[in-house]
Order: structure tokens, then sequence, then C-alpha cells
């Protein structure tokens, strides 16, 4: 009895496990077409292999986690002045600001980084990188630079935020 079981079992495992992997296989196969255009999965290739283009493509509510490596990839080295409190209000980390967006130094000053209406058109004639969040802020990489080791400095204007060298801060009386 013992010798005819492990017989069958011998020859029934294998059998039992094809049988399984074949089923599955074939039912991913017939389900592919239903779970490919399926709404909440929204496959799809990006245009290209930027960090900006899958931010801009994502579906999932934004964190401000995903702000350090675009500063990394911007900003890197630099130092950043902040206005105080932006920080708690953007839910960013000096901390990591300077770990994750390896930036050289975060330091806060005591202006309130509010710009005007006519320094934010001065500012958008410049050379920048956009990125739109779906809660409808957007945030301004300013790539045009007269000293490289100039600080950048971190502006509001409405629900834009500003990263922009402080060489190249407008100057028309925000007071920083």
């Amino acid at each position: 009895m013992i010798k005819l079981h492990k017989k069958l079992r011998d020859r029934i495992g294998p059998v039992i496990l094809q049988l399984i992997l074949a089923g599955t296989v074939i039912y991913n196969l017939i389900s592919f077409s239903s779970i490919n255009q399926a709404d909440p999965w929204r496959l799809q290739r990006l245009p290209s292999n930027e960090l900006v283009d899958l931010v801009d493509s994502s579906l999932a509510p934004f964190k401000t986690i995903w702000i350090y490596p675009l500063i990394d990839i911007y900003c890197q080295g630099r130092t950043l002045l902040i206005p105080e409190g932006f920080l708690d209000s953007l839910n960013l980390s000096a901390e990591l600001l300077q770990s994750q967006g390896l930036l050289a130094d975060v330091r806060p000053i005591k202006s309130g980084g509010e710009l005007t209406e006519g320094e934010v058109e001065l500012i958008l004639g410049m050379d920048q990188i956009d990125i739109r969040t779906k809660e409808g802020e957007t945030y301004h990489f300013i790539m045009e630079e007269k000293d490289p080791s100039a600080p950048l400095l971190l502006l509001r204007y409405e629900n834009q935020l500003f990263f922009i060298p402080k060489d190249l801060q407008p100057e028309s009386g925000s007071g920083l």
C-alpha cells in the first residue's frame, strides 16, 4: 500500500501542478483585455523616462515626498532661503530638503515670501520647468542663472511656488 501511495503521488503530483499552471496562464490570457482597459489601472506608457513625466501623469494624490527628488534634480548643492512658516504650510522638512533634496543648506528668512502679480509676470518670462499637481499647485523651477552659487529663494504667489535664484529676483518691492 505504501509503494502504491508513493507511485501515485509521484505521478499525479506533477500532473496536478501542470494543470494548475496551465489554468492560471489561460485565465490571464482571457482576462488580459479587461484588466488592461480597466479604469482603476490606467496602464499607459510615459512619454519619456523622466520623473517630471511620471509626476504629470500620476493619478495618485500627491504628498510632499515627491518634491525632494525634483529639488535634487534642479537645485542640488544650492542654499535654499525659505520664508518662516513655509516649511510647515507645505509639509516640508528642512532635514529632508538637505538629505533627500541634496541642498547645501536651508535657511529661514524673515520676509513673507509673497510675490506681486507684476513680479510673477517677470518670473514667468524666464526659462523654467513647471510641475502642476492635481490639487492645483504649480511648482516653477527657474533654470536661468547669473551665478551658479547664488542661493535660491522659495517664493509664493497664490497657488504657485517659485524656486528662483536670489540674483534673478525681480526688484519691484517684495522686500527680499
